[in-house]
Parts: C-alpha cells; structure tokens; sequence
C-alpha cells in the first residue's frame, strides 16, 4: 500500500501569504484563512488560532483529506521516537499502525462490513482482538440469533449462557437440554446439572461425580518446585489438609499444624509414620496404641532354619535389672512418649547382654539422632524357657522333699514300736 504522508502545516503555508497582522487571506462564503502575527498559527474559520493548525466549523464534516488519484492516504504523527500512520489504504479500510509497520496492525475497520480488528486486518466478527485483553467493567453479551459458532465460543440466547462446542450450543449452567456437554474429548464429558458436576456421566450424584473407565482417574498438579495439597473444611472451621511437600513424601495433617504431623509416608522407602514425620521403620507410631484385636508374627517352621533350643535363659534374665522411670519432658514432646511413671529394661544396658534384641534407630530427631529401642517380644522365648528351667528345679526340689519326708515317716514309725 502506497501511503501520501501530508502535512496541513506545510500545505497551508505554501498555499496561502500571512500579512504581518491577522488577516483573511481569501473569502469563500465566509470560510477563512487567517495566520497569526505572533507565533504563526493558522486558524481555518478561526481569526484567533490558538494552536498551529485551528479549525473551526460549523458544520458536521468540519475536515477533509482527498487524495487525487489512485492509492491510500494517511496522516502521519510523529515524535522523536515514534511515528504513527492513520489513514485509509487502497481498499478503503481504514486502519492505524505504527510507520515502520503494517497498514492497519494496531487498528483496523474493515470498510465492506465495518468489522473490527485489534491486532488483525482480518477480523471475522464485529470485534476481533489477536492477543490478550483486560476488560475493567462489565462484559454484555447481547441475545442474537447465530446458529453458528468457534468452538470455544460463548453467547446468551435470552435466557441462558450457551457454549459451543463445535457442533453445538449447549447450556453452560444446565449441562443442555439435549444433554450435551461444554467439551468433548476422546468420549469423556464433563456435565453441570443443578448446582452439581459430573466428568464422564451425564447425572452426578454429589459435588463433584467422576466417572473414569482408567485407573488413574483425577490428577492434581503442580509445574513449579515446592508442595501441593488439597483443603477440606466444614462449616465450624474444622480444617485437614492431603498432599505432598517439596520432597515428594505424603501427609494429612490439621489445616494449622505441621505437614504430615497425623500420618505420613516416606516418599522412597514408603515408611508410614503416625504421629511422627520421621518414621524409622515400615511402620512407626509417636504415641500410645490401642489395639481390639490380635497381632500375629511369622512363626511357621517352614519359614525356619537354624533352630536351636534355649540355653541358659534363667542365668541371661538374672543379668537384667528391670527398673521404673519417667520420659524426660521435652523428650515427651519430641516423641510423644507417655508421661507418669514407666517400667522397662536400660537399652544400654541389654545391648551388652542381648544385642540382638536393642534396635539403634528406634526414634530419630529431626537433627538426624537415633536412639535406641529394644524388642520386647523377643524376651518372651528367654522367660518361658527360664520359667520352665524354674519349674524343674522346683520340681526336682519337690522330689527330694519327697524322698525325705518318706524316710523322716519310717523312721518315726521305727521308733514308735
């Protein structure tokens, strides 16, 4: 496009003397000229112009720019670093763009159809925008009649919002009388009837209604490093929180508390901690437990080798000194260990005894110390196997009682003849 960069300025000036005073300088039928002695402003109707170029008129159409013969024509604004084009190209679209760009890129108006662009000289609607908008106010979408749309589309048919979704409008607060949804893809729909949605059925029974023919039915994701959780809330305030912090390892928690502080689990080792976001074992409580039921361990012979009987289990008890004790109160707090009065065996103290029963990494701090634990269940082999080594000792004291007190009847039956 061929553009006349015209400046009324310069036309003026060339076409028309200025007189040292303000004057007329032609008369046609009572529009005139005049230019200002002082500071060279030219005013078009106007004997007083107050800037360079003043026009007044008394008429709608008070300015007109023609270009005579073929070609576009615009009015060029220039500063020390920008200039701008308005103008009407060959086709007599009008349009606005900067001088060292494209006819029309930064505002367009088709002529054949008075189409707006922003951004476009294509515009396939009343107003195209090609980039983003920001709109600080309301948005009307008036009724019309278009039975055709883009997918993605959105109109008000009267009485309802509608989308379309490529092969129909369908309602956006309802789900569409034809049951239809807003999208589509490979068959999964995604419904909102009465307040509820539904994503893969038409009918959600709750809040929130998944349907999914896949396992992996819902996905919550974040593209950033750092947590992601999900918040539940009742009425009350009463808050729990469910996700996964920075290191990937999963916990709920309350909505006020620490992450993971009522259950967690290791991402890695998959160590399930209660109470405690430092598990040291598959499974590791902070607390007490109370169980209504029965615990089971491995026991059967086929899982067995190297079974070997019980030697020495009353003299291995007899090196054990069974003591009562109180947690140390921050220790409570760290481990949520029990308060009052304790009974228990010294880990130190077993480990030089019975190594094989003391744990080294029963509970471990967020400083990364471990402290020791002892297997209790295990002692409960050493005191049968020293019970039953009472019992015979007991019962081999019986007997030679036994054998006594015969011999103490006969002799006294001896001495009464």
């Amino acid at each position: 496009m061929r553009l006349l960069q015209f400046s009324l300025f310069t036309a003026i000036m060339f076409a028309f003397y200025t007189n040292a005073t303000a004057q007329w300088t032609w008369d046609d039928p009572g529009n005139r000229v005049y230019t200002s002695s002082f500071d060279d402003y030219i005013g078009i109707g106007f004997a007083n112009p107050q800037n360079p170029l003043h026009i007044y008129s008394p008429v709608f159409n008070g300015m007109m720019l023609e270009r005579n013969g073929s070609g576009g024509i615009a009015l060029t604004f220039g500063t020390q670093q920008k200039d701008w084009n308005i103008g009407l190209n060959t086709g007599g679209n009008f349009g606005i763009n900067r001088i060292d760009g494209t006819f029309g890129n930064a505002f367009f108006i088709n002529r054949q159809n008075d189409f707006v662009g922003i951004g476009t000289t294509n515009p396939a609607y009343k107003l195209s925008v090609a980039g983003d908008g920001y709109i600080n106010g309301l948005l009307i979408l008036a009724t019309n009649s278009i039975t055709q749309g883009t997918p993605g589309a959105i109109r008000w048919n009267g009485g309802d919002f509608e989308g379309y979704n490529g092969s129909q409008w369908v309602s956006l607060t309802s789900g569409g009388t034809s049951g239809g949804s807003i999208w589509s893809q490979i068959g999964t729909n995604a419904y909102y009837t009465a307040g509820k949605v539904g994503i893969g059925l038409q009918s959600p029974s709750f809040q929130l209604d998944v349907n999914s023919i896949d396992f992996d039915a819902f996905r919550l994701r974040r593209d950033d490093p750092g947590g992601l959780a999900m918040l539940l809330e009742l009425q009350d305030g009463t808050t729990k929180k469910i996700g996964l912090n920075y290191q990937g390892h999963y916990g709920i928690w309350d909505g006020n508390n620490t992450f993971g502080t009522d259950f967690f689990i290791e991402n890695g080792t998959g160590r399930v901690g209660i109470g405690t976001t430092t598990p040291t074992h598959k499974f590791t409580v902070g607390g007490d437990v109370a169980i209504s039921g029965s615990i089971y361990g491995a026991s059967d012979q086929r899982l067995k080798e190297n079974i070997t009987p019980l030697q020495n289990a009353d003299v291995i008890i007899s090196q054990l000194n069974p003591t009562s004790f109180n947690f140390k109160k921050d220790m409570q707090q760290d481990f949520a260990l029990p308060e009052g009065k304790q009974y228990g065996l010294i880990a130190q103290e077993v480990q030089k005894i019975l190594p094989e029963l003391v744990t080294t990494n029963m509970l471990k701090a967020e400083d990364g110390t471990q402290y020791l634990g002892i297997n209790y269940e295990q002692l409960i082999p050493l005191l049968i196997q020293a019970h039953k080594l009472q019992q015979d000792k007991i019962s081999a004291l019986e007997q030679s009682n036994n054998l006594l007190l015969d011999k103490v009847a006969k002799i006294e039956a001896l001495m009464t003849k």
